[in-house]
């Protein structure tokens, strides 16, 4: 997630040290607030992003799900 918000989508004005990244990520109402205010994107992906968040081992499995079905459809001929 820091490496995220570092990207080109994190706050548009300031970057965040470590403290406040720890603050967000164990703080489901601060995580929220910091991406409806900071993040750089639509509030639909805001919404995404969130429940992306909120469930970190879902989303790794549905990244590796994702990985495997992109492997045996685009790759395997």
């Amino acid at each position: 997630m820091i490496h995220f918000i570092y990207s080109g989508y994190g706050p548009h004005k300031r970057t965040i040290d470590m403290n406040t990244f720890e603050k967000i990520m164990s703080d489901d109402k601060e995580l929220l607030l910091f991406a409806s205010s900071n993040m750089s994107f639509s509030t639909e992906r805001k919404a995404i992003l969130f429940e992306m968040l909120s469930d970190p081992s879902r989303t790794k499995e549905d990244f590796l799900y994702l990985l495997e079905w992109f492997y045996e459809n685009a790759f395997r001929i």
